[in-house]
């Protein structure tokens, strides 16, 4: 900017370029168990030919020269404004990062190239599961299985999770205070509580198991989570109420549901949504309630013969 506020400005790009180069040649990665080639592509734009020395060092311990004569410093010549590429067959022995110099010199000039490359595992993560049951009336109370251990493992990353758990019906135990505090108001959602309820009762009954003893037994019921037993009896309780250890409200449970869909029923037989002024009933709510009540009936639950044909006699007309 001069005195008279003229203003003016200029750029210029300049580009520098070397007469001796040496370039790596390499995959983006690594993986344990390959073998791979490693170049160094030396290029000479002298206009006499050039002898040089072209060397290969590895840090990381990761990758090995598999040719032991190759291993030292490799002398080629390059004639003038030619290329020579040399080539270094490793095996790749372990994991992480690996960096790779190649270097070129000559009596003139000298250049070397330098990257760093991720090596992976040769591998995956893999599970091998075994599941089974020890019945009650076995006389050892123990079961034997084999588990196939790779080899080649890493020691320090295997592990064995044992989970166990108590009978089925213990399971459905523990999803019935869910079903006790459910928030039903819909025919839909009374089905859904009702028909778990009866069918945990009958298991109950059929298996010869009560509550009571279930309840001084009970364990952290949820397979899935591992650990000692004292410390997955802390995390067992995890809703305000105790579960239904009570043979009398599981009774309640049966009976209040089966009353709560005699109730819903809407006065053309059929079963909607909700009772009450502008019902409308579904064919889809209905087929479902019926398939609930026969099953209720096999579960030997005493459902109204009455509201049984009503529906089934609506579905008909449908």
């Amino acid at each position: 900017m001069t005195h008279g506020t003229k203003v003016g400005q200029g750029e210029t790009e300049v580009i520098t370029s070397k007469d001796f180069i040496v370039r790596l040649q390499a995959p983006r990665f690594f993986v344990e168990k390959d073998e791979v080639t490693l170049s160094a592509i030396v290029h000479n734009y002298y206009k006499d030919a050039k002898f040089a020395k072209i060397a290969l060092d590895i840090e990381g311990g990761n990758l090995s020269v598999m040719d032991q004569k190759a291993r030292g410093i490799r002398d080629v010549k390059i004639e003038p404004s030619g290329e020579v590429r040399v080539d270094w067959r490793v095996s790749v022995l372990k994991e992480g990062e690996v960096t790779i110099r190649m270097k070129a010199v000559t009596e003139g000039d000298s250049d070397a190239m330098e990257m760093k490359f991720p090596v992976y595992v040769h591998g995956m993560m893999k599970m091998v599961p075994f599941s089974g049951f020890i019945p009650a009336k076995e006389v050892s109370g123990s079961k034997v299985f084999e588990i196939n251990v790779p080899g080649e493992r890493r020691v320090d990353e295997s592990r064995l999770d044992v989970r166990y758990s108590p009978t089925l019906a213990g399971a459905m135990v523990d999803a019935l205070p869910y079903l006790a505090d459910y928030p039903y108001g819909c025919t839909e959602q009374t089905l859904n509580r009702f028909m778990p309820t009866v069918i945990t009762q009958k298991i109950l009954i059929e298996m010869g198991l009560n509550l009571k003893d279930i309840s001084e037994k009970r364990s952290n019921l949820n397979a899935q989570e591992i650990g000692g037993d004292k410390e997955r009896a802390k995390q067992w309780k995890r809703y305000d109420r105790e579960p239904v250890f009570d043979e009398l409200l599981l009774n309640d449970m049966v009976n209040d549901g089966l009353k709560a869909l005699a109730f819903m029923q809407l006065s053309d037989g059929g079963w909607g949504w909700f009772s009450g002024w502008g019902e409308h009933s579904s064919a889809h709510t209905t087929a479902t309630v019926l398939h609930g009540l026969q099953i209720a009936i096999k579960n030997d639950v005493k459902v109204d013969d009455q509201m049984l044909k009503r529906g089934i006699d609506w579905l008909k007309k449908y």
